[in-house]
């Protein structure tokens, strides 16, 4: 047809009622802003981890991404206090991992952090997250009923056919997975190698499409401490929902 003429049967929807006719043939919901109520973000480690949301940790194989991971697993399992932070819930994790064993490695990791088992689930178990593994997952996420959930790597989770230098793929995924962040109210945190040399901003480093760091709400890095050899940083370089968290230093 004709720029800007709609197609039969299209419609926006506004709370339900059908109004002007758009291009695409199909219903776009939209809500009148004076019908909803405002709703605070709420975290799960304020203001590095919020809940409902994609949090990305990344960092260089080998610099201690995977410890800090299981690290956090511990600290919500105990309702133990993190840094920068007076109070941590007691809640359970998930934690979804190709590269770790459940026994010699999950466990083990867990043991020497002094985690409690109890509240800590873990899969070694390869999934996709495409429209027939994202209903497995919800499905996983409604009888544990985790607060936090982690992807280790997140590319492992995207399967074969996804380019993950394709921003329309990587942000498909994504959004799969922060549909059912919200619908159950728990963080996601995905980890994410970075390339190889020094490309400047630590923001463009990530592997894969600059917009998975555009689709995350906070991106968390693990690095080397500049000053000192003996110590690793992980420090926050992106929060679209708050300040930016101070960088704290720690020893593996």
């Amino acid at each position: 047809g004709r720029r800007g003429q709609a197609e039969e049967g299209s419609r926006v929807r506004v709370n339900g009622e059908a109004t002007n006719q758009v291009p695409d043939g199909g219903d776009i919901a939209v809500t009148r802003l004076d019908r909803v109520e405002a709703e605070a973000i709420e975290w799960l480690w304020y203001p590095y981890i919020p809940i409902g949301k994609i949090t990305m940790l990344e960092g260089n194989p080998g610099i201690g991404k995977s410890w800090i991971l299981y690290t956090l697993a511990a600290h919500f399992s105990l309702g133990k206090a993190l840094p920068e932070s007076k109070h941590v819930s007691r809640v359970r994790s998930l934690i979804c991992s190709v590269e770790d064993h459940v026994t010699d490695t999950m466990k083990n990791r867990l043991n020497k952090l002094g985690g409690d088992h109890k509240w800590s689930y873990a899969t070694n178990q390869p999934f996709r997250l495409d429209e027939d593994g994202i209903l497995k997952f919800e499905q996983m996420v409604v009888e544990l009923q985790p607060k936090i959930v982690f992807f280790d790597p997140l590319f492992a989770y995207m399967g074969g056919g996804v380019d993950m230098f394709r921003a329309n793929e990587t942000r498909e995924v994504l959004s799969r997975v922060q549909d059912v962040a919200i619908r159950h109210k728990f963080a996601a945190v995905c980890v994410r190698h970075l390339t190889k040399g020094d490309r400047g901003n630590a923001l463009y480093r990530g592997q894969g499409s600059i917009d998975i760091t555009a689709a995350a709400r906070s991106v968390l890095v693990v690095g080397q401490d500049p000053d000192d050899d003996s110590l690793k940083v992980f420090m926050q370089i992106k929060n679209n929902l708050g300040p930016l968290g101070s960088p704290i230093n720690f020893t593996l």
